[in-house]
């Protein structure tokens, strides 16, 4: 089931983004009370998606309790997957996944003792991945970038000695001396670029694949969860909770130094209280905010400014718009330059408030 074919409601509290169609905050599983998988024909309060996942994040109580784990991943205890290379060292991978929940009742000695009307629950969990990835790329070689294609038996022409018909097609043209295109005839620009953004591969002609790149693809998360629970009374409950969360990950393409920097923020704070009115009556109001941040830029953003560099005749003023130009060369080799939708940044805000009341009366339920 893909994400975006569900909706996801936290505490009550809308956790959608309408952008992505995914979670906004993905709380650790040590912090969650219960969840609930709706699916097919639901109660008309969802709907909008074709699931509902409705979770509870867990409370403090009366005793005070925690956890504290580390979930370890590393190539060293892995066999090679199907597209390792069979010799020379495994491609590393370490994943480390971490953190620790604590909750009880709120005490402050001599000042308040929350033992039956006030409790707290704190979580962390934090995520440390270093990944190999094995790409392989079709680049040109040194040779043809430096103008020598003598390996090639198709002769390359000067297009400088075309000779035109009088319906203007070409004629004739002839080829370079010995098939090698002088350094004075290179073009500057392109020059700089295969020599400074692109690898070079030492060979005479052209093969598939005939370079691999081996960057690794790093990412870091950070993850915080505050909850608090207050008994006003045995009718009344209220609770208040945050949470946020930031993820850094570094997405390489098959040509070194052009991949993309993804950053992720996502913060919740909400507010609830539940009112019991009776046998057969409840009350439920929930009020809170939801921001969630996504940006995926060029390494080089802000940072270096390769378009200036070379002298492409572009406007460069803004840093954010700073990276690898997308060069396409056909025949078969890779595409180059930082991904065509980067720079990329959204931002969504949810202001969300509601109010459900349920009323049992005999075999009915009415909830509005």
């Amino acid at each position: 089931q893909r994400l975006f074919f569900n909706r996801y409601l936290l505490d009550g509290l809308e956790n959608t983004s309408p952008n992505w169609q995914s979670y906004i905050f993905l709380p650790s599983l040590d912090a969650l009370l219960e969840f609930k998988v709706e699916s097919g024909i639901t109660p008309a309060e969802y709907g909008k998606n074709l699931n509902q996942i409705n979770v509870t994040s867990k409370s403090g109580s009366n005793e005070i309790h925690g956890t504290a784990w580390e979930f370890l991943r590393n190539s060293y205890f892995d066999a090679r997957n199907f597209f390792d290379p069979r010799t020379g060292p495994q491609p590393p991978f370490k994943r480390n996944q971490f953190g620790f929940t604590l909750g009880g009742p709120v005490v402050i000695p001599k000042l308040i003792n929350g033992k039956n009307r006030l409790f707290f629950m704190v979580n962390y969990e934090g995520l440390r991945e270093r990944k190999a990835l094995v790409q392989g790329a079709t680049v040109p070689p040194s040779a043809w970038v430096e103008g020598d294609f003598r390996a090639v038996s198709t002769p390359v022409y000067d297009y400088r000695t075309r000779t035109f018909n009088e319906a203007g097609r070409v004629t004739g043209s002839t080829p370079f001396p010995g098939n090698v295109i002088p350094a004075s005839r290179l073009e500057r620009i392109s020059s700089a670029y295969m020599r400074d953004w692109m690898p070079r591969v030492q060979a005479p002609t052209a093969v598939a694949n005939n370079f691999v790149n081996t960057e690794g693809r790093p990412t870091d998360n950070n993850q915080q969860n505050a909850r608090f629970d207050f008994a006003q009374s045995q009718e009344i409950s209220w609770m208040f909770r945050y949470s946020h969360a930031g993820e850094f990950q570094y997405n390489p393409t098959v040509i070194p130094l052009h991949g993309t920097n993804v950053v992720v923020q996502a913060h919740q704070g909400m507010l609830g209280q539940t009112w019991v009115i009776g046998a057969n009556k409840v009350n439920e109001f929930r009020a809170g905010v939801s921001r969630f941040e996504n940006s995926n830029v060029p390494i080089q953003a802000g940072v270096r400014n390769v378009v200036g560099e070379l002298g492409i005749p572009l406007d460069s003023s803004l840093p954010l718009y700073w990276g690898v130009p997308n060069v396409t060369f056909g025949a078969g080799f890779s595409l180059t330059g930082n991904s065509p939708d980067s720079p990329f940044i959204n931002y969504d805000t949810l202001i969300q408030v509601n109010d459900n009341f349920t009323w049992n009366k005999g075999s009915h339920n009415i909830k509005i």
